[in-house]
């Protein structure tokens, strides 16, 4: 199998005041190096960028209006029809009923719920290669801005998922 790689640009803004409460991380890219490997056709990152953006809308759809006959139906009560639109292709292809019992799950997350859909591939035998992590500056006082860089390589193929960056500050804060 061919293997993928993946550069992972994350710049963190570290705004630290005196406490650890006031950090702010934000990611900023990922950027893939080839194409994904669940083909041109695959809905599964279309299918994991709509639901992050409504899965907790849906939720409290259902919550609050009980069961509902169709995707449709259901789909049609989100307020932004771009998003209704988008809700409805996922949901029909996987059916109504499949659609709310994945949405009914323990504090479903868009990997977890596009994966359970069998709208992304899962593999489980996947494994990755660290080729390196860098940082950039090395140390700074609080308001420092750092830039971090991940670079992995994919040696058998992964399942949907993503990256974190733990920054743990010293003990004094």
């Amino acid at each position: 199998m061919n293997a993928k790689h993946f550069s992972i640009l994350c710049c963190l803004l570290f705004a630290a005041p005196a406490v650890f409460g006031g950090i702010q991380l934000t990611k900023t890219s990922v950027i893939p190096v080839k194409e994904n490997l669940s083909g041109k056709d695959s809905i599964c990152d279309p299918c994991v960028d709509i639901m992050g953006h409504i899965i907790k809308e849906l939720i409290n759809i259902i919550l609050n209006n009980g069961a509902f006959g169709n995707c449709s139906a259901l789909c049609d009560m989100l307020p932004n029809k771009h998003q209704a639109g988008e809700c409805d292709m996922i949901c029909n292809k996987v059916g109504i009923h499949e659609f709310v019992k994945l949405l009914e799950s323990q504090d479903p997350d868009p990997i977890f719920f596009c994966d359970s859909a069998k709208i992304c591939p899962v593999t489980n035998n996947g494994s990755a290669i660290a080729n390196g992590i860098w940082l950039n500056p090395t140390s700074g006082p609080a308001g420092t801005r750092f830039g971090f860089e991940f670079n992995y390589t994919v040696t058998s193929l992964t399942s949907t998922g993503g990256s974190n960056i733990v920054v743990v500050p010293p003990s004094s804060m």
